[in-house]
């Protein structure tokens, strides 16, 4: 389906996400994931089709987006489903909608696909007041980077990314969390750094990359949204602090309002697997947002209460 020619105007002037953009939707297309819209005065919705264990389902990451009437975008995104002949819708409604809401029109909470909080640093404050946000470490670290030899750039060489695939195989052994395959990276960093939405900040100690990122740069925000870190030299130098605030600085700099650190643990859960990852992303300060997280709408039920029964033997919410 084609996006109208102004979508990327309409949503961003409405709250979207780089996660539905025409440049993620061109993207997701180019790897076989065809995709579909709905669009009122009060939601809108992008969804992509997929397939998991034989199951042919919807997803719409990071959104609908709903200032009201979240039950007219579920009928909307029910009828397109049915159309695809698909068992099951996915989504990560954000707005004005809560979790009593989702429940009460039939849908299934799951284990969030997307993390339903993120962190965002306000850009519009001076370099002193970002400066004075930081934690107490950062802000060493980041003074005194050039003398420990940490340096930052910025590059769009698409030569990175083996470095980049590495740095990520090394950070996911070491968190034991399971990464996208490398092709899916690979065609992500091709295709978005051809569009010129993307862009990797590489942190260097003695040549070497200690840390890379692919960062997003969509409407007014930057987005932190890939990291590998070299185990060894990340953790001796701490450069992943250096590249961040570089990123940071560079946004502001090109006139970007916020910096989306992309997903943290929920403010209640200090023992979450991603409490590590989100005391470094803390450190920067910013704002907690969140949301009402993942859900499944199941379209055909007896072959959603088989996956569902499959997800439960595989150990998975």
């Amino acid at each position: 389906m084609q996006l109208p020619s102004n979508w990327n105007q309409t949503i961003q002037s409405r709250g979207g996400h780089v996660l539905q953009s025409a440049e993620w939707a061109s993207f997701q297309a180019s790897i076989g994931r065809q995709p579909y819209y709905g669009m009122s005065d009060t939601w809108y919705w992008l969804a992509f089709n997929r397939q998991v264990t034989g199951l042919h389902y919807l997803l719409a990451a990071h959104n609908p987006i709903v200032t009201k009437d979240i039950d007219s975008a579920l009928e909307a995104l029910k009828i397109k489903a049915s159309d695809l002949h698909c068992d099951f819708i996915r989504i990560e409604p954000v707005g004005k909608v809560t979790a009593e809401q989702m429940l009460s029109l039939g849908a299934k909470k799951i284990g969030d696909v997307q993390p339903a909080h993120t962190l965002v640093l306000n850009l519009t404050k001076s370099e002193d007041e970002l400066r004075s946000g930081l934690e107490s470490g950062h802000r060493n670290r980041i003074n005194t980077a050039e003398k420990r030899g940490v340096s930052v750039h910025k590059t769009a060489d698409l030569k990175m990314i083996p470095a980049f695939l590495r740095l990520l195989h090394d950070t996911a052994d070491r968190a034991k969390i399971t990464n996208h395959p490398d092709w899916y990276y690979q065609k992500m960093a091709e295709n978005l750094i051809g569009q010129g939405m993307a862009s990797f900040y590489v942190a260097t100690v003695e040549n070497k990359p200690a840390s890379i990122s692919l960062i997003f740069d969509w409407g007014d925000t930057r987005y932190y949204a890939h990291t590998g870190n070299d185990q060894i030299l990340n953790r001796q130098y701490k450069a992943a602090v250096s590249n961040v605030w570089q990123m940071i600085l560079d946004a502001k700099a090109d006139g970007k309002k916020y910096f989306d650190f992309w997903g943290i643990a929920p403010p209640d859960q200090p023992n979450h697997p991603w409490a590590g990852i989100t005391g470094f992303k803390k450190g920067f300060g910013g704002d907690i947002i969140g949301s009402v997280g993942s859900w499944d709408i199941p379209i055909n039920r007896a072959k959603y209460q088989l996956y569902t029964a499959y997800r439960k033997m595989r150990g998975r919410k």
